[in-house]
């Protein structure tokens, strides 16, 4: 009977606890979501951010203790600012990251996180990270992207085979690498870009989440590498599967330009800015990125009177203060490609 009481004391006990809350939460694997995440990442990369909303937000709705969905909803309001060249949503994209790593590192603290739980965690650390990079704050820059490693390297740690977790590490390894190559000859900086262009191939080619998103980055590494054909070959492959995405227009389009392939590159400027003037119409942003090449190639080809008339349309903007800003070296080129065809 003192054994029956006993036992009866402790389900008392452990009832009492879940119902304040201080059992462990529990939400369903992400791998029972995995349609309708893969679903949403690709509505996302073919630019249809509100249908992609609508599926993660479901996601949340079900699962509203599973970093997953916030997650990936901060990913789509990171696709549509990096879209349109804008900070329009930094506030969303802030709130859904932040609440990953509420949900999440206490766990990690406690160590009773789990391998997918720090996936999140890593990776929300990472997306800050490269926000805050982007914006020339170098400095918590890095303390994140230093805090995105470590957790991603504990979610390794519970399972060698995580491919998942080789995303964020092989960012990590490479553009860390890029970010300090003036020093990286020091025995404890070293640089690391060939490990994290391996670690972003194994995620390519093994990973469930992450495949496509590696591969997009992989895309821009080869680019960056002048390994062109390979980085070709990736936007190519991109573009066919994701037929709306403007990013693999925009890779082909440089690559074409670094390789002095004028005409190809043109073809995929007209292309760039078909599309801007179906969605984008007022982002002059975006229209002098497309147009600052496209005057180039044209002056490059000897075709002085189309390259003169793209440079006035683009002086004729009417830009506000903060583009002006951000594109005033183009601008200034443009001004004196300009003078270069009227002589």
């Amino acid at each position: 009977m003192r054994e029956v009481r006993k036992f009866k004391k402790h389900l008392l006990l452990s009832l009492y606890l879940c119902g304040f809350g201080f059992a462990p939460m529990t939400y369903a694997s992400i791998l029972d979501y995995q349609d309708l995440i893969l679903e949403g990442q690709s509505l996302t990369f073919n630019e249809k951010y509100a249908e992609a909303i609508e599926k993660i937000q479901f996601l949340i709705e079900k699962e509203p203790q599973s970093p997953a969905g916030y997650f990936y909803l901060a990913m789509v309001y990171q696709a549509r600012m990096k879209d349109l060249e804008s900070d329009l949503y930094e506030k969303e994209f802030r709130q859904n990251l932040n609440k990953v790593i509420e949900l999440t590192k206490p766990k990690e603290e406690k160590k009773t996180a789990d391998k997918w739980e720090l996936l999140f965690l890593g990776n929300a650390y990472g997306s800050l990270a490269y926000f805050q990079t982007k914006r020339g704050s170098w400095f918590s820059g890095f303390k994140l992207a230093k805090k995105a490693k470590g957790a991603l390297e504990k979610a390794l740690e519970q399972d060698s085979l995580f491919y998942e977790a080789c995303f964020g590490l092989g960012s990590y390894h490479y553009w860390k690498s890029v970010a300090t190559k003036f020093i990286n000859w020091l025995p404890f900086i070293g640089d690391h870009r060939q490990k994290g262009i391996q670690q972003l191939q194994l995620a390519s080619e093994k990973a469930v989440f992450f495949q496509e998103p590696a591969k997009m980055g992989l895309m821009w590494i080869y680019y960056r590498e002048k390994r062109y054909p390979e980085a070709l070959e990736l936007a190519s492959t991109l573009q066919e599967k994701y037929p709306e995405s403007k990013v693999p227009v925009w890779a082909k389009a440089f690559i074409y330009y670094e390789k002095y392939d004028w005409k190809s590159c043109l073809l995929a400027l007209d292309e760039l800015e078909e599309r801007l003037l179906r969605t984008q119409k007022d982002n002059y942003y975006n229209f002098i990125e497309v147009n600052f090449l496209k005057a180039n190639c044209h002056y490059n080809l000897g075709h002085k009177k189309i390259c003169l008339k793209i440079c006035e349309e683009i002086l004729s903007y009417s830009l506000d203060k903060k583009t002006a800003e951000r594109q005033k070296d183009k601008l200034s080129i443009i001004k004196k490609l300009l003078e270069k065809c009227r002589d």
